[in-house]
Order: C-alpha cells, then sequence, then structure tokens
C-alpha cells in the first residue's frame, strides 16, 4: 500500500511538472511562467520633462521614457507617445504621480486634476484633484492608484487639467532622475 501511494505521489508531482512546463500560461491569470517564476504584464513610463500648460481642457500627458526594468509584457506605447496599448487583456492597476510647481509672484488658488482614460472614456476610480492656495515658487506632488479593466486593443491614456496656467509638471532638480509624470501598470487579475 505505501509503495502505491509512494508511486501516486511521484506520479502527481511529475505531471504537475511537465504541464507547467509545456504549457506557460496554465493556471496563472495570463502571467508567463519561465522556470517556474510567475511574471505579471507590467509597464513603467515617464515623462522626464516640463511640462508648461497652456490651456485649462483636458490634457494627454506625453511620455518619453519607458522604465525597461520595470517593463515585462502585454502593453506597449504608441507612436504618438501618449497612448499605452494593451495587449494582455484584464483587469490592471494603475498608479502613479505628478510633480507640481507654481511660477508666479503672487500667492494663487489654484486646482489640479489626474485621471486615467480607456478608449476616451474616464475612469473614476483613478480620479484625482488637489486645490490649494500656492505661494510663490510652491512645489507639491499628486499621487494615484486605481484599476481599470482593459482589453486587446484598449487605449490607456494620463490625462491632467489646470485651472491656473501658472502651474506646470517638473520634478525638483534635487533628484538624480527627474520626472513631471509617471503613469505605472500592472494586471492583477484576468
Amino acid at each position: 500500500m505505501k509503495k502505491v501511494l509512494f508511486f501516486l505521489l511521484i506520479f502527481s508531482v511529475l505531471f504537475v511538472a511537465s504541464c507547467d512546463l509545456q504549457n506557460e500560461n496554465l493556471g496563472l491569470g495570463g502571467a508567463k511562467a519561465y522556470d517556474n517564476i510567475r511574471i505579471n504584464p507590467a509597464a513603467k513610463y515617464h515623462n522626464n520633462l516640463t511640462v508648461l500648460t497652456t490651456n485649462t481642457d483636458w490634457n494627454n500627458v506625453t511620455f518619453n521614457v519607458e522604465v525597461e526594468e520595470e517593463t515585462t509584457f502585454g502593453t506597449h506605447l504608441h507612436t504618438d507617445n501618449k497612448t499605452v496599448i494593451i495587449t494582455e487583456p484584464g483587469l490592471y492597476s494603475v498608479y502613479g504621480c505628478s510633480h507640481i510647481k507654481f511660477d508666479s509672484v503672487a500667492n494663487q488658488e489654484a486646482k489640479i486634476l489626474t485621471r486615467i482614460t480607456v478608449n476616451d472614456t474616464e475612469k473614476r476610480c483613478t480620479q484625482v484633484e488637489k486645490s490649494k492656495s500656492f505661494g510663490i515658487n510652491d512645489v507639491d506632488s499628486l499621487n494615484y492608484l486605481g484599476t481599470i479593466r482593459v482589453y486587446n486593443g484598449s487605449r490607456v491614456n494620463l490625462q491632467y487639467k489646470v485651472d491656473n496656467n501658472n502651474i506646470y509638471f517638473e520634478s525638483d532638480d534635487g533628484f538624480d532622475k527627474m520626472v513631471s509624470f509617471t503613469l505605472s501598470l500592472e494586471k492583477i487579475s484576468n
């Protein structure tokens, strides 16, 4: 009896291992398995330039840096550098930040809004706003976190809107790698 149980246990382990090696997506919710390491679709994009605000409309953020060591598969940046195209459908966590500077000689009220759109439709759980009285040369940051349901070919954009054109986006020059905007995406479920 012990020999039979031992044989069944060994057979089960070998069978599961052979399935994992033959089928890299087996039971991993869209993640890829390489040598039993699970890799989720993930991407990170930055804008490391100064973004001046010239209007009070919604504006798509332009990205000029793809963080290769934090990007796996499942997305790519469109040639317009403003749109992330999804190639691995599912539920994604989206998060990031913007670095705000105020350039004026007098204190003023200002409102800054950011959001994620999918196929030009605003996603509610990604809306962030900040209203405050900015002082001369004041700085601040605005973080966002949410989830989006996307499909193969979905177009994802990070957008900003301001009500005062004395606001611009730029990281502090005290950082080694300055960033005005960041967009991170990670698939968390099918």
